[in-house]
C-alpha cells in the first residue's frame, strides 16, 4: 500500500510541476517568436549583434523587469517605443525570453 500511495504522490507531483512550467513555457515561445519580429533587426539573432553599439541583452541584468518593461515602452536612446505595438503580455514574454538568455 505504502508503494502505491508513494507512486501515486509522485505522479501527481510531476505533473503538477509540469503543468506549473507550461505557461512560462508558453510564455518563452511568444517571447521567442515577438523578438524575431520586433527586436531581432537591432538586437540580433539569439540576442547576438554583429559588433554594433546596441545594448547586448544577454547582459541585462536579472530581476530588473520593470527597467525593461519600462525602456520598451518609452523607448531608450536610439531604441524607439514599443508601447503602441506590444500588450503588456507580449513584453512580459519578450522579458521571459531575453532573461532566458535566447534559450
Amino acid at each position: 500500500m505504502l508503494k502505491i500511495c508513494s507512486a501515486v504522490l509522485g505522479a501527481f507531483i510531476a505533473s503538477s510541476a509540469f503543468s506549473q512550467d507550461s505557461p512560462d513555457r508558453d510564455l518563452l515561445a511568444m517571447g521567442k517568436d515577438k523578438y524575431s519580429q520586433t527586436c531581432r533587426v537591432c538586437h540580433g539573432f539569439n540576442m547576438v549583434t554583429s559588433g554594433t553599439n546596441v545594448f547586448d541583452l544577454r547582459k541585462f541584468p536579472l530581476g530588473e523587469y520593470d527597467r525593461f518593461f519600462q525602456s520598451v515602452t518609452e523607448g531608450k536612446g536610439l531604441m524607439p517605443s514599443f508601447k503602441n505595438n506590444l500588450t503588456d503580455e507580449q513584453i512580459k514574454a519578450l522579458w521571459v525570453y531575453v532573461s532566458s538568455r535566447g534559450q
